[in-house]
């Protein structure tokens, strides 16, 4: 007989008693509506490894868990991938969106979860099938066998809740705040710092990396999740941080940045701020290096532009590390980087390089410092006081009351009235007769002198450098001489009213100049030419001719015939004398005839991260092997055009040694600037085309350390004295003789064309085959439509010779070649000509299956060009 429901059996005591029970479809049910939450919620959980690799979620980082049921192994979902390595079915799983498979992060502790299902399970049975309430608790044990007869203020709380309750801030210890909601109502307004005039656009919370809700992995999108990698730290340098660890990074590379972007208005300027350290060194601290960077977004928060700001490569050593810019719109006073026109929105950001490091971010803040900038004229027109500070009692000058910066250079210099009134006069008129003054040729001692004797000394003086009144009224008519200077030396020519040289002009040795005699033989005939050396006719296959012969009547080779050219004995001659191995060499050596006559064999890749390969195998890896040709990387991460033109040495570094001496030994501080202007900054990774380089005919070592470049020669010597920035040869010279490809400008930050294709320029002109092979391609980033303009610029200037990656990346084409199939994300991608996510690591970079295209591409038109033909 099963026992009768009671309040107590049901509430206290055994709350599943036989007549309680749920029925097993419904335990069965309620579970499976758990595991539909839990997969909604991003986790999905499996019974096998084989039932989670049928999942393929469309988000980077949903979790999957199999059961410790799973007691077998494999290789698929290792930290690498596919290396042979096995690990356990059971465990806990996240999906990189990138790869396109699951990685294991971690165990759910199989042998631990079993031991709790087992004592559970016992637990269970014993308390389904003992229906006599064997804990034996009451109503009454528990203060409730009262319940319904207690009015609400006699419930009985707990001793926490009641301490709780006790802690709490009484209502009237609170100060008045502002009531109505309105901008203007500050009812109760506490104090603000007198220093906060600066409105910080993401608020404290966003400028504090530990707290890393307020930052994102991603800089593009309207709801950009939050940052994954790394965690809250603590460290004496800075106290709290969000550390970002080389372990996290996806493709080599991390990004830190605000998860709020900040919207821009013109006219107003901002100022965007990063304090960071290391807190352990990467192995390889000039690869493994830190930019600052740019991200700008249109108005739907689409990319346009992710832009290099600064690259920096600090060590544990260098400690804490600040870094700021201001930006605004073109224009913008006291902006260090102009966004472009389109950008509605940006997001300023760090991407990190390499994944071995521990980087400690501890500030990253953007303010709009507009109102705060030092307030200065808008024109700068004398009188444009827009924006004056205040005065005082300063009065108004007319601009003419001031001298000029040159007036008053000479006014420095002037003799000085104070200098004037203790000097004794010169000369004085004693009498009618004589003068008094200082005779200079007599130590200075005061003598006297006849005016008439002071009026001989002056015209003797005078007299040969000054021209009479009637001798000037003559120049005036004269014709014009002219000084030049020519081979033959310093002339003097007759010119005409216009100012040019006539025939009249004459060698310092008397004789006509060189151009005068030119201008002379012209005009000479047979018939009004008199005999020189002696000449004959001549009579051969070319016909009659004119020839010069010696005094014994001899012929010589000066001699051509009826139609001015060399006659055939003459050229005869010549071409026999010329045919020899001696001549041959010493014509090839004089016309300075390359060794290549082609470019190549050898492949040069110039350019930045996207040549460098970050995010996947880099393209010149592949090339080499579609070619079978030697192929140099030449890409260094975060680059600007103007640096890498720089790095090859085709527009070389300025360098300025610090002292203007490179000393007899050791290093020395130097500075950089570019060739075309501006500054660059080579970062130096891997050394890549620079090192070793040459400074003033010292060979060296160019290294970057704490913000400061130094030159290291690498052998002693005398020191050299510099008189002027002089150019850095680095060891790219060695590669000029190669085809190049040249992929330069996507770190520039704008979308014009005209100044990378001049620097691309410099390099094919510094290339020293006779026939230069080289490619170039152009941006990726953004979209089709955004960057045609650049792909125009590009196209009219290099025709088939420019390489249009993004217009094929950006196909679904592209994706057919690499075997992969569309996502809905690709789709969205290709419908507004942007290279698809499959293609890509990160919103810049390509992955191997991007960088193996482009290999593809660039191969297929040095095959289009037959520039991979052995014979040559």
């Amino acid at each position: 007989m099963t026992t009768p429901e009671t309040p107590a059996n049901i509430w206290l005591g055994n709350p599943i008693t036989p007549l309680h029970q749920t029925d097993p479809s419904k335990i069965v049910e309620w579970a499976n509506y758990i595991q539909q939450l839990a997969e909604a919620s991003g986790v999905f959980g499996k019974a096998s490894w084989a039932a989670l690799q049928g999942v393929t979620p469309t988000e980077e980082g949903v979790i999957g868990i199999v059961g410790s049921a799973a007691t077998g192994t494999h290789s698929d979902s290792t930290a690498t991938g596919y290396d042979g390595a096995t690990v356990d079915d059971e465990g806990v799983y996240a999906w990189y969106l990138a790869w396109g498979r699951w990685k294991r992060i971690g165990d759910i502790g199989g042998s631990a979860v079993a031991e709790l299902d087992a004592d559970f399970t016992s637990e269970l049975n014993d308390h389904t099938t003992d229906t006599a309430n064997p804990h034996g608790v009451t109503a009454a044990q528990l203060g409730l066998d009262n319940l319904p007869n207690l009015a609400a203020v006699d419930f009985p709380i707990s001793t926490a809740t009641q301490a709780a309750l006790d802690g709490k801030v009484d209502a009237a210890s609170l100060k008045a705040v502002a009531t109505s909601g309105e901008y203007a109502d500050l009812t109760g307004a506490p104090e603000l710092d007198s220093f906060a005039t600066s409105a910080d656009v993401f608020g404290r919370s966003s400028c504090r990396p530990e707290l890393g809700e307020a930052f994102s992995s991603e800089v593009e999108g309207s709801n950009r999740p939050a940052i994954s990698n790394g965690a809250r730290a603590t460290t004496t340098l800075f106290g709290d941080v969000w550390r970002l660890t080389g372990e996290d990074a996806v493709g080599g590379l991390q990004i830190i940045a605000p998860r709020r972007e900040i919207a821009v208005e013109s006219g107003r300027l901002y100022r965007a701020r990063f304090v960071f350290a290391r807190s352990v060194d990467p192995t390889d601290p000039a690869g493994h290096f830190i930019t600052i960077r740019m991200q700008n977004l249109g108005g739907a928060r689409a990319a346009l532009s992710d832009v290099t700001i600064e690259g920096m490569n600090p060590t544990v050593a260098d400690g804490a590390q600040e870094f700021s810019f201001t930006f605004g719109f073109s224009g913008t006073t006291g902006a260090t980087y102009y966004v472009p026109d389109s950008t509605r929105y940006a997001v300023p950001h760090a991407l990190l390089y390499g994944g071995d490091h521990e980087t400690d971010f501890a500030v990253i803040e953007v303010l709009d410092i507009t109102d705060t900038a030092a307030a200065v004229a808008a024109t700068g027109d004398y009188n444009d006081l827009t924006n004056k500070p205040t005065l005082g009692t300063a009065a108004a000058t007319a601009a003419t009351d001031y001298a000029t910066a040159v007036q008053g250079l000479k006014a420095d210099g002037a003799v000085q009235q104070s200098g004037l009134d203790a000097a004794p006069q010169k000369a004085e008129m004693v009498s009618g007769d004589w003068l008094y003054g200082r005779d200079s040729e007599n130590g200075g001692t005061t003598a006297k002198f006849a005016p008439s004797t002071v009026a001989e000394s002056v015209a003797d003086n005078i007299g040969g450098r000054y021209a009479t009144a009637a001798q000037g009224a003559k120049a005036d008519d004269a014709l014009p001489s002219l000084e030049v200077s020519e081979e033959s030396g310093m002339i003097f020519a007759v010119v005409d009213e216009e100012g040019r040289r006539t025939w009249l002009e004459s060698a310092p040795d008397g004789g006509p100049t060189t151009r005068a005699a030119s201008k002379v033989g012209a005009m000479l005939d047979g018939a009004n030419t008199p005999g020189l050396l002696g000449g004959q006719e001549v009579y051969d296959e070319s016909g009659v001719g004119v020839g010069f012969v010696d005094q014994d009547g001899r012929r010589t080779d000066l001699e051509v015939g009826p139609n001015g050219r060399f006659t055939d004995r003459v050229v005869s001659g010549l071409i026999e004398r010329m045919l020899t191995d001696t001549v041959l060499s010493q014509i090839s050596q004089a016309l300075a005839v390359p060794d290549n006559f082609y470019s190549g064999p050898g492949i040069t890749c110039l350019g930045d991260s996207l040549t460098a390969g970050a995010g996947g195998t880099p393209y010149p890896t592949t090339l080499a092997s579609l070619t079978g040709r030697t192929v140099t990387n030449l890409g260094v991460g975060g680059e600007t055009s103007n640096t890498i033109v720089g790095r090859v040495g085709a527009l070389p570094y300025l360098v300025t040694p610090d002292g203007w001496q490179i000393p007899a030994s050791g290093g020395v501080t130097v500075t950089l600037t570019g060739t075309d202007g501006g500054g660059v900054a080579p970062l130096l990774q891997q050394d890549r085309g620079l090192n070793p380089c040459i400074l003033a005919g010292v060979e060296g070592t160019l290294s970057y350390s704490g913000g400061v470049y130094t030159f290291m020669r690498s052998e002693d010597g005398d020191a050299v004295d510099l008189l002027r920035p002089e150019p850095m040869r680095t060891s790219s010279w060695e590669r000029r003789g190669d085809i190049f490809i040249l992929w330069l400008g996507e770190n520039d930050g704008n979308n014009d064309a005209t100044t990378i294709i001049a620097r691309n320029n410099a390099i094919i002109e510094w290339m020293d085959a006779m026939q230069k092979r080289w490619l170039v391609a152009g941006p990726i980033t953004s979209t089709i439509s955004y960057r045609q303009p650049m792909h125009d610029q590009y196209l009219a200037e290099y025709g088939r010779r420019y390489v249009n990656l993004q217009e094929y990346l950006a196909s679904y084409a592209a994706l057919t070649e690499a075997g992969i199939t569309a996502t809905t994300t690709d789709d969205d991608n290709i419908a507004i000509g942007r290279v698809p996510d499959s293609l890509r690591s990160d919103d810049t970079h390509l992955n191997t299956a991007g960088y193996t295209l482009v290999a593809n591409c660039i191969k297929s038109r040095l095959d289009e060009f037959d520039w991979l033909e052995e014979d040559e």
